[in-house]
């Protein structure tokens, strides 16, 4: 047994009786706080940890707080108020909300978004049936399509050369091809929790008038058909929408029955819980023509594949919109589809065929809407 000199007179002191040291501390003895400087005790660290929890809990009741506060409304007042211009950023779809475009792989939602954006660049019309918007910032944000694929699809579409300095200022276009980006993931229970992106969409949001995420299927790991799943994933981009003020479209996989029924208008035509068409405000549908849809429009059979519609399915603050009818063209860019009734032929000198409303005109080289 080693000795040690004691305090008084350097004698050494009684070695313990019955005392192993090699077995740890005796139960019930009070840890003494390590001598080296910086580390705490176990008293020390529990009293730390349950500080912590509580400054979480005063935060999380200081946000609900404020929550409350902001969306209190008085009718008192209100009620004999004019109220502000609605804002806009889509036909339906105002700053600061989120909307759904739902479409079977290899249609073309992509350059639809692509196209979007950059109408809202550029403050030029999308389509005959939507006025050009106000110019703004945008974002577009995919997970799927490399650098090299989206230069491909930007060049097909050949923008005008006068819109260049406002792609420059106002379009970002950002590949995470490779990358995890997760908003939403699951945690213990089941239960959904923020991932660790959302910080970071959040601040790639801020100053947009408008933020692009595509596909949705790449943005999170949970299940796709739990509502209450699903319900927060929206919320979660209801939070971004409310904090920057940017309206939000997130592109997402049509369900089967809606691409085998012809069904693609249909609000129920996205993927998974009916949760995601309840909570967006805003649902525009992109789907393949049937052949039905084709024989009404006296398309050919080998040429159906390359017309697919477009519809704004849900708006909860703009009257329903009619049919838009696109064609794919070179690079599988979408362009005005053109129909004619039976045995008659195109001729844009003499006027005699039928254009459809068109996306892009501005692109493509007709009519400009102004």
């Amino acid at each position: 047994m080693a000795l040690t000199p004691s305090s008084k007179g350097g004698q050494p002191p009684l070695p313990a009786v019955g005392v192993d040291a090699s077995a740890g501390p005796v139960p019930g003895a009070r840890i003494a706080k390590p001598a080296q400087e910086g580390l705490l005790s176990n008293e020390e660290i529990a009293e730390a940890a349950a500080q912590a929890r509580e400054n979480d809990e005063i935060a999380k009741a200081d946000k609900r707080r404020e929550a409350l506060q902001k969306g209190r409304l008085h009718p008192g007042d209100v009620a004999w108020t004019k109220p502000q211009r609605v804002d806009f950023v889509r036909p339906g779809l105002q700053a600061g909300e989120v909307g759904m475009l739902p479409a079977p792989s290899g249609t073309g939602k992509t350059f639809v978004m692509l196209q979007l954006a950059m109408s809202s660049s550029t403050g030029t019309a999308f389509a005959d049936v939507w006025d050009a918007p106000k110019k703004g910032r945008v974002v577009f944000l995919t997970a799927e399509d490399t650098l090299q694929v989206l230069h491909h699809r930007l060049y097909y579409m050949r923008p005008p050369i006068e819109w260049q300095e406002d792609m420059r200022t106002n379009m970002e276009v950002i590949s995470l091809a490779g990358s995890i980006p997760r908003l939403l993931t699951v945690g213990k229970n089941r239960a959904p929790e923020r991932g660790d992106w959302f910080e970071d969409m959040l601040s790639l949001a801020t100053g947009a008038r408008l933020f692009v995420v595509d596909p949705l299927s790449r943005f999170h790991s949970c299940d796709e058909n739990d509502a209450s799943q699903m319900t927060m994933l929206v919320q979660t981009f209801e939070a971004i929408a409310k904090q920057t003020g940017a309206a939000i479209i997130f592109t997402h996989h049509s369900n089967k029955g809606a691409q085998q029924h012809g069904s693609g208008g249909s609000q129920a035509s996205a993927r998974g819980s009916s949760a995601l068409t309840d909570g967006v405000r805003w649902q525009m549908n992109l789907w393949k023509m049937s052949k039905e849809e084709a024989q009404e429009k006296h398309v050919p059979e080998e040429q159906r594949w390359k017309h697919v519609g477009l519809t704004m399915a849900k708006a909860n603050n703009t009257p329903m919109d009619t049919i838009t009818w696109l064609e794919r063209g070179e690079g599988g860019v979408l362009k005005p589809s053109v129909f004619m009734g039976p045995g008659q032929e195109l001729d844009f000198g003499t006027g005699k065929g039928t254009p459809v409303a068109s996306v892009g005109d501005a692109i493509y080289g007709g009519k400009k809407k102004k």
